[in-house]
């Protein structure tokens, strides 16, 4: 997610609202990784996918320029937030919030003085 404040002032987000999802990864399992890129023809199903993934939010943009009053109320379709593709299937092995068991504390203890 990227935000971008384009005049001076105040950002509130309200208790329980998410801004940011942070996943730390060891920078070496980017190295060791190599990027490909493919056609995205090559799969068809994620092609029709993302085609209607486009459709779907080209028509709530043009809705939402055009003031529509639902378009306004609601701003951001939340597909991922939700873990569904625009068609309404789930996506497989969504997770939008980690539920973790508390951390263990390992240090040493101080010694007494």
């Amino acid at each position: 997610m990227n935000w971008q404040f384009t005049k001076p002032g105040t950002v509130i987000f309200e208790k329980d609202e998410p801004f940011c999802f942070v996943f730390p990864i060891k920078k070496q399992a980017v190295l060791d990784c190599t990027p490909e890129i493919h056609d995205i023809a090559e799969d068809p199903e994620l092609a029709r996918q993302h085609e209607a993934f486009a459709v779907s939010r080209n028509e709530f943009m043009r809705r939402f320029h055009a003031k529509d009053p639902e378009a306004l109320r609601n701003p951001w379709l939340k597909y991922y937030f939700r873990g569904r593709h625009p068609d309404g299937a789930i996506a497989d092995n969504h997770i939008n919030k980690l539920r973790v068991a508390p951390p263990v504390d390992k240090r040493c203890a101080a010694p007494p003085k």
